[in-house]
């Protein structure tokens, strides 16, 4: 349940916590629809990576282990999250500053959907047969529980430090601390990893058969074959 909540807690950062602090990533001189579009695409691009590094990393969880797998995808958007943290702003590098936002971001769903992917299958192995769908279920419902911490600690820093432009201390430093909160927790699912999980029994895994990832795209290629052809006719 940690993992999938600290993967939710990462994913919806920078809905809750950047939104006070846009004026620190972009020049004030930007007109208000490219701000908007540079301010979705730092969300955005986190959703277009996270399907990437899920076919990545479920691959290789295939093939050389799960909980492997799952140590690289935490340690990396652990120390994504902590990179963002340290961003200097606008002020410093110009439009580097959002560009490396937004790049960060990336890669950090790509870190985020290798986690999803390689540690909620591990879940489901160690858990028993007649438990998975419940299981399953409770793991998911740490989602809202995530978003909620997001939002309370968001409040409490504007409480604070409130914002005001992209000389407050919220815009300089208060939206910082969100994301070393979320660097911690990623420390702390990473040890418990390390330390409490084991790799699971299964005969793919323990045998190292590699993931038919071909027949993956295969089924992909003529799932979209399929629906073209529908539609033509």
């Amino acid at each position: 349940m940690l993992a999938y909540f600290v993967d939710q807690f990462d994913i919806y950062l920078p809905i809750v916590v950047l939104a006070p602090a846009t004026a620190y990533f972009q020049s004030a001189a930007l007109d208000p629809g490219t701000s908007a579009i540079l301010t979705a695409l730092v969300f955005a691009s986190t959703l277009i990576a996270r399907p990437l590094g899920a076919a990545v990393f479920g691959h290789f969880a295939d093939t050389t282990g799960r909980k492997k797998t799952t140590l690289v995808a935490v340690a990396g958007f652990g120390v994504t999250t902590l990179l963002i943290a340290c961003l200097p702003g606008y002020a410093t590098i110009g439009l580097w500053s959002v560009g490396l936002l937004i790049g960060l971001r990336f890669v950090d769903g790509f870190f985020l959907g290798g986690e999803y992917t390689t540690a909620v299958p591990l879940a489901m192995e160690w858990s028993p047969r007649h438990r998975r769908g419940l299981i399953g279920g409770v793991i998911t419902c740490t989602s809202p529980g995530a978003y909620a911490l997001i939002a309370a600690i968001t409040l409490v820093l504007l409480q604070i430090v409130p914002a005001g432009g992209p000389d407050s201390a919220y815009a300089q430093w208060g939206w910082r601390i969100p994301f070393v909160v979320g660097a911690l927790l990623a420390v702390v699912l990473f040890r418990q990893y390390q330390r409490e999980v084991e790799e699971p029994p299964t005969e793919r895994t323990a045998k190292g058969a590699r993931l038919a990832m071909t027949s993956a795209i295969s089924t992909a290629r003529a799932t979209v074959s399929f629906v073209s052809h529908t539609s033509m006719a």
